[in-house]
């Protein structure tokens, strides 16, 4: 075997090796094993430096702002993140410069700026929409509505809400539809309108909070839901029993 040769199968098996670090990072993230994501990171990190896979570097410093955020180190995440946003442009790659914008968008939520938040969000559906990547603008276009719900902004929301559940029935992510049916049930409340709530209400009174994905970020749409149901003096037909034992 040639020079050439011998140095295209290191770098091939180098190219393996960083990418299942990096995607055992990113599920140790999403289980909460910070400690174990930490040095995932790292190794994926060093190799893509190292063999010059300037695309997977950008990525991996997107799960190196995640990671600092997760652990409440805001102002790490945010150079972090800007850093990884000039790399993935500078490469050439608007699939992974959406994901360094999605990222950034936590980072705004975590700092309790929603504007900002929903800005970052939808610079990276531009590039998904550009791209017609639209499964993996999922969970972008919720975390968008989930940022205009909070921050107040209901008629935006609502068409946001709207142009998402349809993308969930496209790709046919029924699993993440409950999400669609509290952030309209808060429009329907804000705008007192009692029979469109009834509806929405009823589709979510079928959810098994058990098993509903992202909790965290349904029990604040939830939340706010009882919230405005309150302020309002809402009752309606239905029980607020189930909604309430998300709360807890």
């Amino acid at each position: 075997m040639d020079a050439a040769a011998r140095l295209a199968k290191r770098a091939e098996a180098s190219y393996v090796l960083m990418r299942a670090h990096a995607s055992l990072a990113e599920l140790s993230m999403f289980t909460g094993d910070l400690d174990a994501a930490g040095p995932l990171i790292s190794s994926s990190l060093d190799i893509a430096r190292r063999e010059g896979f300037v695309v997977d570097h950008a990525r991996a410093l997107s799960n190196s702002g995640h990671l600092a955020i997760l652990r409440g180190e805001y102002d790490d995440a945010r150079s972090i993140l800007t850093r990884s946003i000039e790399e993935a442009r500078g490469a050439g790659s608007p699939a992974i410069e959406a994901t360094c914008l999605e990222v950034f968008g936590e980072l705004e939520r975590a700092c309790g700026d929603l504007p900002a938040a929903a800005s970052r969000y939808e610079e990276s559906l531009a590039l998904l929409d550009m791209l017609r990547a639209e499964r993996a603008a999922l969970t972008v276009r919720l975390n968008l509505v989930i940022c205009l719900i909070l921050h107040g902004d209901y008629v935006a929301a609502r068409d946001a809400a709207i142009s998402t559940q349809h993308a969930l029935r496209r790709q046919g992510v029924s699993i993440l539809l409950p999400f669609t049916h509290a952030a309209l049930a808060c429009c329907d409340a804000a705008e007192r309108s009692e029979p469109r709530l009834k509806h929405h209400i009823g589709a979510l009174e079928k959810v098994d909070p058990a098993t509903a994905p992202f909790r965290s970020d349904l029990h604040a749409l939830l939340s706010r839901l009882a919230e405005l149901c309150r302020s309002r003096s809402l009752h309606g037909p239905v029980s607020y029993t189930h909604l309430r034992a998300h709360e807890t």
